[in-house]
């Protein structure tokens, strides 16, 4: 994902990479994808101005994904909550059996500076 991104010219990816390893870890842990064979397919799209949406789609499972709040003592229970806090819009829908999972992040520092003197990144922006 880093070097994906790179090349694509965006310099801010380190929310992108740590939110791409959230989603995947939740498709291993909490999807039929888990069991032997389990697949989960990563995509990648340029959305906007600095804006890219990672999706993750797994092969399914009971329940819809929800934001739990944290217990800080416990070294699991995050993934969710940091999609909520670091990306700029998530959702999650199903595709017959199989889930998707997905999040728009902020990959370019000067579409950040640039966004808190104008709307210059923001006006463009899909809707979850």
């Amino acid at each position: 994902m880093r070097k994906v991104l790179a090349d694509a010219g965006h310099d801010d990816v380190e929310d992108a990479v740590l939110l791409l390893s959230e989603m995947v870890s939740n498709a291993v842990l909490h999807t039929r994808s888990r069991h032997a064979g389990g697949r989960v397919l990563v995509e990648v799209f340029e959305i906007g101005i600095g804006l890219v949406r990672l999706e993750v789609t797994d092969e399914g499972a009971q329940g819809v994904p929800h934001v739990s709040r944290p217990d800080f003592d416990r070294t699991d229970g995050r993934g969710l909550w940091l999609l909520d806090e670091l990306g700029k819009g998530w959702g999650f829908r199903r595709n017959g059996e199989c889930g998707c999972t997905w999040v728009d992040v902020m990959t370019r520092t000067e579409c950040v500076t640039a966004a808190s003197r104008t709307d210059l990144c923001t006006r463009d922006w899909p809707g979850p």
